[in-house]
């Protein structure tokens, strides 16, 4: 894609939070103050260079920004939690995520920084630029598609943090009954989130597969055959046996609650997000 091809931009920037003099927490408040001028000035580095290069762009703010399909390019500035938010959102369209605060957000699926920006932007409107499409996971339930794809996780969990699920499994046409404390299902996206810190393999960013983690497995008289793998083709079926559970997509991004008895199928979806490497 080269520069002729990028007529439209929008800008989708972290929406910065802001504490009166009596919500003080000690080290918290000094912290966070330097975050949000951190992120102003790597905005305003961002919006110069934009000028300077002559393109139209628009700019949307937290939740707040029109649909990014009808644009040839997403730029997001913030964190994952604003590049995951956004690409719930979009299609075909290119995205490209720039961390506005290094070192204190994790960034994994961001492409550079406000300072790396004027670089990285060239090479994109030079067509030279390294793209990476990520997979993402689709979902069914009760053989309805849901309208929102997973680009790192879905975590099928009781809605009660403390609270027990149970579960029927189903993994390569065998069955399971399981207790846990929920599932894990993550892309190689996600294969360095939550799974991760929760014992998952490790995953290459261009591995195709999906991998599950059972969480806090309840074992009672044998252990489980199905606890931690990763699926190249198949792919995963529970039917939900907890009162109050739901499946949530992508962190806090999404929460879909489940009726009891619900089927839900996880799966490779063909949707896979373009991005910026």
């Amino acid at each position: 894609m080269q520069r002729k091809f990028i007529q439209k931009i929008l800008v989708i920037a972290k929406e910065t939070l802001h504490f009166s003099s009596s919500q003080k927490i000690p080290g918290f408040n000094v912290e966070h103050s330097a975050a949000n001028k951190k992120h102003k000035e790597a905005l305003e580095i961002i919006f110069k260079t934009l000028d300077s290069l002559k393109l139209n762009y628009d700019v949307g703010y937290g939740n707040r920004f029109p649909n990014p399909n009808r644009y040839h390019l997403v730029i997001t500035v913030g964190g994952d939690g604003t590049f995951l938010r956004t690409a719930k959102r979009c299609d075909d369209v290119l995205l490209l995520g720039v961390n506005s605060l290094p070192g204190m957000s994790v960034g994994a699926l961001l492409s550079c920084t406000a300072y790396t920006f004027p670089r990285k932007i060239k090479m994109v409107l030079k067509g030279v630029a390294k793209k990476m499409n990520r997979l993402r996971v689709g979902i069914l339930v009760n053989g309805k598609k849901l309208p929102f794809l997973a680009l790192n996780d879905v975590l099928y969990a009781n809605d009660c943090p403390a609270g027990t699920t149970r579960y029927l499994l189903r993994i390569k046409g065998l069955m399971e009954n399981q207790r846990s404390s929920g599932v894990w299902i993550a892309t190689a996206s996600g294969a360095t989130a939550a799974i991760g810190a929760a014992g998952g393999i490790k995953m290459k960013l261009d591995e195709v597969g999906i991998q599950y983690l059972v969480r806090e497995p309840l074992f009672f008289s044998k252990k489980f055959s199905f606890v931690n793998d990763i699926l190249k083709k198949e792919s995963i079926t529970l039917w939900n046996k907890t009162t109050h559970a739901s499946l949530f997509i992508d962190g806090t991004q999404v929460r879909y609650p489940l009726k009891f008895g619900d089927k839900v199928t996880f799966f490779v979806s063909k949707k896979s997000l373009r991005t910026i490497a």
